[in-house]
């Protein structure tokens, strides 16, 4: 297995100072995923491994917020399609396509525009590069769910046959930043649970969620992560810096 974390560092996407992080909060590592969006090649073979898990699970959307999603959206969508297919690099097959889609902020909302929709019966993967709060995917969620998406959540009901409403099955990120776990993952794919018989089967308390959604990263990065009010960087005096790309003009 490929040790990603090292790929990360080689890249310089793992970068070292004084960060104010999407959330509002502070910490002294910021993982840049431009880093490695910028190489096609590594982009490339990460989205093969992170899809993997979720081959033949009839996915048919990966959708992700601006910016941070578009790229990853998209090649995981590609990833899959060609999965799908067993594309051997001769022809298009439409019947095993999956759609890339992402969102943008509108008046500091996220929204589908440019025509993308999510039709009814459409399952799901929202992406994301990096997942520290879960903020945006969870914003994204609550737009599927507005367009017919709803979430499926640990306990849920089954869902009956016929249902017509879309389904947010995954969710996918290069980085999983969130609080360190008692017994960190290591570098790879933390697999999905065998194919589900009904919604209370696969969501249950197996494998990794996050709001009661199954989730898999490449890598895993803790930092400590402090409160604007409460940061030892900001008492040392140590300028910040705001990396990521909320509030450009």
């Amino acid at each position: 297995m490929t040790d990603y974390n090292t790929t990360f560092e080689k890249l310089g996407a793992v970068q070292k100072g004084h960060f104010i992080l999407t959330s509002g909060n502070h910490s002294d590592t910021y993982v840049q995923c431009a880093r490695i969006l910028e190489n096609p090649e590594v982009t490339a073979q990460i989205c093969q491994e992170l899809i993997k898990p979720w081959n033949d699970r009839g996915i048919n959307i990966v959708v992700g917020p601006a910016l941070g999603g578009i790229i990853l959206s998209y090649e995981l969508a590609r990833a899959l399609s060609r999965m799908n297919s067993g594309w051997q690099g001769k022809g298009i097959d439409l019947r095993h396509n999956a759609k890339a889609m992402y969102l943008e902020r509108v008046e500091g909302k996220l929204a589908l525009r440019r025509g993308f929709m999510v039709p009814a019966g459409s399952k799901v993967i929202v992406a994301e590069d990096v997942i520290t709060t879960g903020g945006s995917v969870k914003e994204v969620i609550d737009v599927l769910e507005q367009q017919g998406a709803p979430m499926l959540t640990s306990g849920a009901p089954r869902i009956p046959a016929g249902h017509r409403g879309a389904k947010v099955l995954g969710i996918i990120s290069l980085v999983d930043r969130r609080p360190a776990e008692p017994q960190p993952r290591r570098s790879g794919i933390n697999s999905v649970p065998p194919a589900p018989t009904n919604v209370g089967d696969y969501f249950g308390e197996k494998g990794n969620q996050i709001f009661g959604i199954q989730y898999n990263s490449i890598i895993q990065v803790n930092p400590p992560i402090y409160q604007p009010n409460d940061c030892p960087l900001c008492k040392q005096g140590i300028p910040t810096e705001k990396p990521g790309s909320r509030g450009l003009k």
